[in-house]
């Protein structure tokens, strides 16, 4: 590495620190000696750089907004709900997380929390964008971004939620969550909220068995309480899930939908949508998550209407085939091996002559 050798120590220490991804820094400090002796000299240092390279400057400021105020909830003493909300929509608001120094206490929160997303982030991928997502998330990287801020904000609503949230009986009022979380963000970021919301209930239906149906419940309520966490504990250890249900504590039972209506009075509330519209109908500038290339944004010029998902295509239509393959010749192959058992049990028993 000429080019390398050339710079001061202090130019190397920077590189380092503008690092974005851990398994870069890795390869850097195992390639290169001189990196490796600035690494070992403060790799506290150095990780807290490559973390917040990593997360990006909103995100951090959305995590930490969720940090704080979950820190600050059992030391306030206020009874006035509309003091809380004055509180919390102004003194924590996310433009201003950055201004404040990040204590070592944050750092380590921000540390469990990051791997916590990425996790997640990867079972998203394979499930919305493609499923032969490995050990990597294949969002792009504006869909990472969105992705993360929903986790994160996703973890301050659970602590509202939780039962250490300092206005649990006011909560279950939709006036009061709008003021106290909603109105903090856009109608896009509030969509892609409740989107992963649902992404989570039903990653979850799926990894309860058959004993722990009973579960079902209030999942989607007991999704936003328990949090990011208590979801991803469930995805890696599905035989506890019903257990793990059951001792999520706070607001379980406010809503058997898990306020998946507040969406929609949101959207009435900003006058994106008329109270006479159907059931499930979104605005025309509020699009998914992570969009497909089959999934086209492009309305119609004359009926404004978005191109639905194609459900099979040049990848699909195989496997499609295949399936149709199978369950045709299913009967036979089984019928055949059927009468192969019954001869060789007859052969055995000497019932007929070979």
């Amino acid at each position: 590495m000429p080019s390398l050798q050339r710079l001061p120590v202090e130019l190397l220490d920077e590189v380092l620190k503008a690092i974005d991804d851990f398994a870069t820094l890795g390869v850097a400090i195992l390639s290169y000696k001189p990196f490796y002796l600035i690494y070992k000299a403060h790799p506290v240092i150095i990780h807290r750089h490559v973390l917040e390279n990593s997360l990006g400057p909103e995100v951090v400021d959305t995590a930490l907004r969720s940090i704080r105020i979950s820190a600050w909830m059992p030391t306030c003493h206020h009874t006035d709900i509309q003091d809380v909300v004055e509180i919390v929509c102004t003194d924590f608001h996310e433009d201003k997380m950055v201004k404040h120094r990040i204590t070592d206490a944050e750092y380590s929160k921000l540390f469990a929390r990051a791997r916590i997303c990425d996790k997640l982030e990867v079972v998203y991928s394979r499930w919305y964008k493609d499923r032969l997502t490995d050990r990597k998330s294949l969002l792009a990287p504006a869909e990472r971004k969105a992705f993360r801020m929903c986790i994160h904000r996703l973890w301050l609503l659970s602590s509202f939620a939780g039962s250490d949230g300092i206005a649990l009986d006011a909560i279950r009022d939709r006036v009061v969550r709008q003021q106290l979380f909603y109105d903090s963000y856009s109608s896009q970021d509030v969509y892609y909220l409740h989107s992963v919301v649902d992404w989570m209930r039903e990653l979850v239906g799926e990894c309860l068995t058959p004993s722990d149906y009973a579960a079902l419940d209030f999942i989607r309520m007991k999704c936003i309480v328990g949090g990011p966490d208590v979801v991803l504990e469930i995805y890696e250890y599905p035989l506890q899930s019903g257990a793990t249900l059951e001792q999520v504590p706070g607001l379980v039972d406010a809503d058997d939908r898990g306020w998946k209506d507040d969406i929609r009075h949101i959207f009435e509330e900003r006058k994106l949508l008329s109270p006479s519209a159907p059931v499930g109908e979104i605005p025309s500038h509020v699009v998914p998550l992570v969009v497909l290339p089959e999934a086209s944004v492009l309305e119609c010029s004359h009926c404004h209407t978005r191109r639905g998902v194609r459900l099979w295509n040049e990848t699909s239509m195989p496997f499609l085939l295949s399936v149709r393959s199978t369950r045709a010749h299913c009967p036979l192959q089984i019928g055949s091996m059927y009468r192969a058992n019954i001869n060789s049990r007859r052969c055995r028993s000497g019932s007929w002559d070979i």
